[in-house]
């Protein structure tokens, strides 16, 4: 018996080129069946999807969730999971020093899936001050990063370093060799924000390797991936060629839709993420759908953003035969999305406005093989 049916939707899975209408059934925890018709006395539930897109569940791969805590932190289930992310990443929220109490409080309580980057300040993102991220930074501090990475492999997927200006000081790049050294003793990727960066980009650039992560790509700021051409620089080139993973990471001041639009004409293709946080959940990210619609309206098509949302950032944790797929035998996560046609005005991080089309709306989230949540309320515009 399963315990869930979705029947007739459209099942979106660009990872395995699934892209058909037909029922798809969960069972322990599981994807467990695929077919053009599975009877409803199958499943102890049926939900009838017909019209709607039904997707792996998304994975947003810059949050900060360590609510109560951290000084930007929201609160995961119910602005991750509650809107169509059934995975997350933390991104640098918590430090060796705060790790512990992320893990038994927020990792292992939340029906949301969470892993984390481990910030290479000892205390994690406390507050915005400067000083108690990297001001005092020694390398016994690093030595507690990497025995706590090392002793949470199930749930730390790397090291995180700020390293914008802000952050660093006078310090320019040691933070970024430091945390470098982290993640290579640790055997774990890197991910950088970028913004204002202390150096230009190709010197960043040059210290990363594959699967090492870009974030905040598109932010419109100094040191960014643009050079003075309005082209790619030509080592941000090379260094997608060569497997480093470029991020969005929407955030409150760290997107803009005229870099988004040039990277996307030049064959950039970053991963689709919010970085969701207290000073951008009622706007202008307010969502993972929306920022997604948003890169609709930048002209991707439907399949390659719900690939950038899904499949590409479950490679990105190094999770994709398990996460971002509807395969038979993965993970039990999924979305079924509706497309609201219409006008609809979205705005970047820098107040800019895109006129879009189409509004992508989660209606029904599967968590492990179950609904977790449904709305048929009015969408937010």
């Amino acid at each position: 018996m399963f315990s869930l049916l979705l029947k007739g939707g459209r099942l979106l899975d660009p990872g395995s080129g699934l892209d058909q209408t037909a029922d798809i059934a969960f069972a322990d925890g599981r994807v467990a069946a695929i077919d053009r018709t599975i009877p409803p006395s199958a499943a102890e539930r049926t939900v009838e999807a017909a019209g709607r897109i039904v997707a792996p569940g998304l994975i947003d791969l810059h949050t900060h969730v360590y609510w109560g805590v951290t000084e930007l932190s929201v609160d995961v289930d119910s602005t991750c999971l509650a809107r169509g992310v059934t995975t997350t990443l933390d991104t640098g929220s918590a430090g060796w020093v705060t790790f512990p109490g992320f893990r038994e409080y927020v990792i292992k309580r939340a029906r949301t899936r969470v892993y984390a980057l481990l910030n290479i300040a000892p205390g994690g993102m406390l507050t915005f001050y400067p000083k108690l991220l990297y001001g005092n930074l020694e390398f016994s501090d690093v030595v507690d990063a990497i025995r706590v990475a090392q002793a949470n492999r199930e749930y730390i997927k790397g090291i995180k370093v700020l390293m914008s200006g802000h952050y660093t000081g006078a310090r320019g790049l040691q933070p970024l060799w430091i945390a470098r050294f982290a993640a290579d003793k640790a055997e774990i990727p890197l991910m950088v924000h970028i913004g204002n960066t202390p150096a230009p980009l190709p010197e960043v650039l040059a210290v990363l390797r594959r699967g090492d992560i870009i974030t905040h790509c598109c932010n419109g700021l100094a040191n960014g991936i643009l050079g003075y051409d309005g082209r790619l620089l030509p080592q941000v080139v090379e260094a997608a060629e060569r497997g480093v993973i470029f991020d969005v990471g929407h955030g409150s001041g760290s997107f803009r839709f005229a870099v988004a639009q040039i990277a996307l004409e030049q064959g950039l293709r970053p991963t689709i993420s919010t970085d969701l946080q207290s000073l951008a959940v009622n706007g202008p990210v307010f969502d993972f759908t929306t920022t997604m619609s948003k890169f609709l309206a930048l002209g991707l098509s439907l399949t390659e953003v719900v690939r950038l949302s899904t499949t590409e950032p479950a490679r990105a944790l190094g999770e994709e035969k398990d996460l971002g797929t509807l395969r038979r035998g993965a993970a039990g996560d999924a979305v079924v999305l509706e497309t609201r046609e219409g006008r609809f005005e979205f705005r970047d991080s820098h107040d800019n406005v895109l006129i879009g089309s189409t509004k992508l709306e989660p209606w029904l989230v599967v968590r492990d093989g179950h609904v977790v949540t449904a709305s048929q309320e009015p969408a937010r515009v």
